[in-house]
């Protein structure tokens, strides 16, 4: 594939990525289908191109198109809310298995759960995320307080580092079975997990990685740890 076609075909993407990020609204299907359809007919482009000369060229916009969405609030889902929700309930000393957030806010009425709960899309269901992921809630709010901005970043910045590490185990997973490393690019530049993991915070890029890591545990035989 000629470069100017390559290179071309990288900033529609970021530039895709972008839009995806800070300016779709979820609730314009138009505009949303567009967008995924261009991502994914570029995505289809690369993969069928791919070659060990342009592989490295490929890992680093696929982590670039991750990176620029650290950074956006996410325009497709809002169950980050409960994530903060959680967080900050555990800073102020609550379980956040113990109650609803309706029974919670029926109890303490501080200000920044006030602002967050007309938000919510689960205000009378238990918290559904499991210890780990509590710990990385608490963590954020910890860490950014009562700033909305600030605790995506924190829970963005995390699922990124799943991201890395999910990307390095892939490739050793693949060479270990002699297969080659390049196929991870399938996963690497595939939209619908750029998007929807670190784009729209879904934990399950946390769950991926340790699935992959006790992956790699087990073919390194080191099955207690798996």
């Amino acid at each position: 594939m000629p470069k100017w076609i390559s290179y071309s075909l990288l900033i529609i993407s970021l530039a895709g990525y972008f839009m995806s990020g800070y300016f779709i609204d979820r609730r314009d299907f138009g505009q949303l289908i567009t967008v995924y359809t261009i991502l994914f007919l570029a995505y289809f482009v690369f993969i069928s191109y791919r070659d060990r000369s342009n592989f490295n060229s490929l890992l680093i916009a696929g982590l670039l198109f991750r990176f620029i969405l650290v950074f956006t609030v996410p325009a497709l889902s809002d169950d980050f809310y409960r994530f903060l929700w959680d967080g900050h309930i555990q800073q102020l000393g609550f379980n956040p298995f113990d109650f609803t957030p309706r029974e919670l806010l029926n109890q303490h009425s501080d200000p920044f759960l006030l602002q967050l709960f007309p938000k919510l899309n689960s205000p009378d269901y238990y918290s559904v995320y499991p210890q780990l992921c509590q710990t990385i809630f608490k963590l954020a709010a910890g860490i950014a307080g009562e700033s909305i901005q600030g605790n995506i970043i924190v829970l963005k910045s995390v699922l990124f580092l799943s991201e890395l590490g999910s990307i390095f185990l892939l490739q050793k997973l693949l060479s270990a079975k002699n297969l080659n490393p390049n196929l991870s690019l399938y996963y690497i530049l595939n939209p619908l997990v750029i998007i929807e993991l670190t784009g729209n915070i879904h934990v399950e890029a946390i769950m991926i990685f340790f699935v992959l890591l006790a992956a790699w545990l087990i073919q390194k035989q080191k099955y207690i740890s798996s």
